[in-house]
């Protein structure tokens, strides 16, 4: 299947591949595949429907994250929780991951973005409130809630320095044993506090109390998106500027960091106007 507004996940070991096609049969379907027979899917899933506070789209399959025996899946509709499969028994009902989160409406873009490593699955969840019982919309700066990966309970919630409405913190979220990297595309504090310029928070995944390094582009301007799109290996950090305007207008650039050394990246830059380098 191919489809436009899709996302992939793939096993640690490379052994299964999850394809997303948000909008199959209206509320979006997910493809299971064996990487070694590709020819046809292992399980096709699809939510149950009715979970949804609003009558939307769910767009099952929005983002999507593995850890080595489950499977889990997120999705853009308001009040419904993230699916999570047993990758040995796809037919099994799933478990099912709600939103810390008690305020009625402060479940908005839960599951923006997931990532899995072996201890923790973490949940962004660009514009959840904080704290998480306020009823403030003003408070819409995102966080990204822990789960222990094997039990589902719910461990502790992140959140970037001095939130502010509209930060997206959440909105990316990539993770290996070692690290975690948020992105916060909205961010507006750097170089003259331009409006949505973006920063990536780094986080120790062994130790989530300790003060994250926070990561913004050396120079910006207004609506770059610094951290739009980040990836993340055991040793680098990769983070999109898209809209950076260096050589033409949203010409787009792209940082990469060696872990060790978050101050000092290589920018490669797009020279074409409208480009969007970076973007994916």
């Amino acid at each position: 299947p191919i489809c436009t507004n899709n996302d992939m996940a793939v096993h640690p070991s490379g052994r299964y591949l999850a394809v997303a096609d948000t909008y199959e049969g209206g509320d979006g379907v997910v493809f299971v595949y064996d990487t070694q027979d590709l020819s046809a899917p292992l399980a096709t899933l699809s939510p149950d429907g009715g979970e949804a506070t609003y009558s939307q789209n769910y767009q099952f399959g929005r983002s999507m994250a593995m850890s080595d025996t489950k499977l889990f899946i997120g999705n853009n509709a308001q009040g419904v929780p993230v699916y999570c499969y047993d990758l040995s028994d796809l037919s099994a009902a799933p478990s099912k991951i709600s939103t810390p989160t008690s305020y009625h409406n402060g479940d908005f873009l839960f599951s923006s973005d997931m990532a899995a490593n072996s201890t923790h699955l973490f949940i962004g969840h660009s514009q959840c409130r904080n704290p998480l019982t306020s009823n403030d919309n003003n408070t819409e700066a995102g966080a990204v809630h822990v789960y222990d990966v094997t039990t589902l309970q719910y461990q502790t919630t992140v959140y970037g320095f001095n939130p502010e409405y509209s930060d997206f913190f959440g909105s990316e979220v990539k993770a290996t044993d070692t690290h975690l990297a948020v992105g916060a595309y909205g961010d507006d504090e750097v170089h003259g506090n331009q409006n949505q310029n973006g920063a990536v928070y780094v986080f120790d995944a062994t130790d989530l109390s300790a003060t994250p390094t926070k990561v913004m582009p050396l120079t910006s301007g207004h609506s770059d998106e610094f951290g739009r799109v980040i990836s993340l290996s055991d040793t680098h950090l990769a983070v999109s500027e898209y809209q950076d305007d260096t050589h033409k207008s949203n010409s787009g650039a792209l940082h990469i960091y060696n872990l060790t050394d978050l101050s000092n990246p290589m920018i490669n830059y797009g020279s074409l106007h409208s480009e969007y380098y970076g973007s994916n």
